[in-house]
């Protein structure tokens, strides 16, 4: 009979998938555990980043922290995360913060969306309009510098803020 498998077949697939779920977790769950980026070291860097790419902050404030998601890997980490003390988190510690930033040549501005988790940085998100891509291309290259361990994402909009 052609297209019926076996009870041993079906368990040693089975077995199989098992196996390559539970060493998909582990991976993601082991991948960045690197040093975190605390929200002071950030928020102190991130100007000195910015006008490394031709930028200058104009203003920043804080949003609902829905507004940038957490990356899947650091969700899964949270979920299989044990804390075995109560800690006390200062400065950002579930949080958005939206620098708003401009060309030192003026013009549209680009908005840098960070995800602060538990006092660290966990997800940046730049957004910014068509004209300003080489400059949100070198701000992301200057903030990998200062931000190894986050997520940066690119986020080219025509959507005015």
């Amino acid at each position: 009979m052609v297209g019926i498998a076996s009870p041993l077949k079906k368990r040693k697939i089975l077995t199989a998938v098992t196996v390559i779920a539970f060493t998909v977790i582990f991976a993601i769950i082991t991948t960045g555990n690197t040093t975190p980026t605390p929200w002071h070291t950030l928020h102190d860097e991130l100007p000195k980043a910015a006008e490394s790419a031709g930028l200058r902050t104009v203003a920043f404030e804080s949003e609902n922290s829905d507004t940038v998601p957490l990356p899947v890997s650091v969700q899964i980490r949270q979920l299989f995360q044990t804390e075995e003390t109560p800690t006390f988190t200062m400065g950002f510690p579930d949080s958005v913060q939206d620098y708003a930033l401009e060309p030192l040549r003026g013009g549209a501005q680009l908005h840098c969306l960070v995800r602060y988790l538990s006092g660290n940085a966990a997800h940046i998100v730049l957004r910014f309009a068509p004209a300003l891509k080489q400059e949100a291309t070198a701000f992301r290259d200057a903030l990998r510098h200062v931000a190894p361990d986050v997520a940066i994402t690119l986020d080219e909009t025509t959507v005015a803020r």
